[in-house]
């Protein structure tokens, strides 16, 4: 028997990021690069104290 560890290469999930960073678009879901645009929503969620709860602390908009 193989263990599960040898079973799957540990670079297996990297295949389907390109050299770019952004992965593959699937059908139900589509990636793209973060903008300046995305600051207020990003600010909102890791400034939430209950989605940063396994942080050591929310981020403030200067951390960002």
């Amino acid at each position: 028997m193989v263990a599960p560890s040898a079973a799957v290469p540990p670079t297996a999930h990297r295949a389907s990021v390109p050299r770019g960073g952004v992965p593959v678009p699937t059908a139900r879901l589509r990636f793209r690069r973060m903008s300046g645009a995305d600051l207020d929503a990003m600010a909102a969620l890791l400034g939430d104290p209950a989605v940063m709860a396994f942080y050591p602390a929310p981020k403030t908009r200067m951390k960002l």
